[in-house]
């Protein structure tokens, strides 16, 4: 069927091709130095609280009167949380991230790599398909320290809470850890309905994620949402008239958004959620004379209310690298949100990358471990 130098050449391309991804998943890719303009506040609320993007001045989207809602004595707080491996910003307008440095990762400027850009709204956000509610604009109360620092086993917990209009409370509670690249959110909602809850709820993160890569037209294409849906990977990338949605149905493990080489997934923790909802958008864009196309998604994991009128929620919310060796450890498929190839292949990309991985744990230097990876594969075949 297939000779030997035709099998040899086979394996040599897969081989290249793990190796390549792992190359750059390991050292910090180099983007621009300078400020790339990507929108990231692109991503608004229609009219049934969903993620979609942002209308004109004339156009404006009807949403819901937070006016009504927002407490005026409460002003804008910001906390800043480091640990080993992150630098955070809190904002208490919206109960959320506003800011998110990866400490091993820098721009050519040594600049950090940022998953959220500056001047973005908060995240996670708190939306609902039934009415037109959203907490970006919530003001909450939050007690504590301005400066919070966790280092290996250390933790550290956030706690912002809203009284909605004397309708309800919704509590955020986020626990930060010293050495993982995750955060837990445990959301408290009294009086879901008379806050104007219907159903269903959506724990979205709404802001893009900023390039990190030279080249960005091959960054932006290596954009998608990703869900693993009732056993399956599923991932959404799919743009009609330059507009992404999509809300498929089932119970997921967690629903996320990833550049080319970072990610973010939101991982439900105890209840079962009920499917997932992507919106973007793309456009073209020209830097320096040069155009590509812009790619931005957002995710967001769907979670029922039964009959209920006081609910409490756990949540995992990755964000890091597309490392697999970290992906795996948090045991719901996640490694699956990398790119592995046709599923016929996937077997030997496995081999390969636990080869790579073994041999640069001996020679931490991927141009020997790529030499040396390609003569073993030429000795066993």
């Amino acid at each position: 069927m297939f000779d030997r130098n035709t099998v040899i050449a086979f394996i040599l391309i897969v081989v290249i091709f793990i190796v390549w991804q792992l190359w750059w998943v390991q050292t910090a890719p180099p983007p621009q130095p300078q400020a790339v303009p990507v929108a990231t506040d692109t991503l608004v609320t229609d009219t049934l609280g969903r993620a979609v993007s942002k209308p004109s001045d004339s156009t404006k989207i009807a949403t819901i009167d937070t006016t009504a809602i927002i407490s005026d004595t409460i002003p804008e707080r910001q906390i800043e949380i480091t640990t080993d491996l992150y630098h955070a910003v809190l904002s208490n307008r919206g109960g959320g991230i506003v800011l998110l440095q990866l400490k091993k990762y820098k721009h050519a400027d040594s600049s950090r790599v940022n998953l959220i850009p500056q001047g973005s709204q908060a995240t996670p956000t708190l939306l609902s398909y039934g009415k037109n509610f959203s907490d970006k604009n919530l003001a909450y109360s939050v007690t504590g320290d301005s400066l919070l620092q966790a280092s290996g086993a250390q933790t550290q917990i956030v706690t912002f809470t809203a009284i909605v209009a004397g309708k309800g409370q919704i509590v955020k509670e986020f626990v930060f850890y010293g050495d993982k690249y995750n955060f837990d959110v445990n959301l408290t909602i009294n009086g879901v309905r008379e806050i104007g809850l219907e159903r269903e709820y959506v724990l979205a993160w709404l802001p893009a994620i900023p390039p990190s890569e030279k080249n960005l037209l091959d960054d932006y294409s290596n954009y998608k949402g990703g869900v693993y849906l009732s056993g399956e990977m599923y991932k959404i990338d799919k743009f009609e008239q330059n507009r992404l949605k999509d809300d498929p149905s089932g119970s997921a493990q967690w629903a996320g958004s990833r550049s080319k080489y970072f990610a973010y997934a939101i991982i439900p923790k105890e209840n079962l959620s009920t499917g997932a909802s992507f919106r973007g958008e793309k456009s073209t864009e020209t830097i320096a004379g040069l155009s590509h196309e812009r790619r931005a998604i957002s995710a967001g994991i769907v979670m029922p209310f039964g009959s209920q009128d006081n609910l409490s929620n756990k949540f995992t919310i990755f964000a890091g690298p597309l490392d697999s060796r970290v992906l795996k450890t948090y045991g719901v498929n996640l490694e699956d949100f990398i790119d592995w190839g046709w599923k016929i292949i996937r077997p030997f990309s496995y081999a390969v990358y636990w080869l790579v991985y073994q041999l640069y744990r001996i020679i931490p230097n991927y141009g020997f471990v790529i030499i040396l990876a390609a003569i073993l594969m030429k000795l066993v075949t």
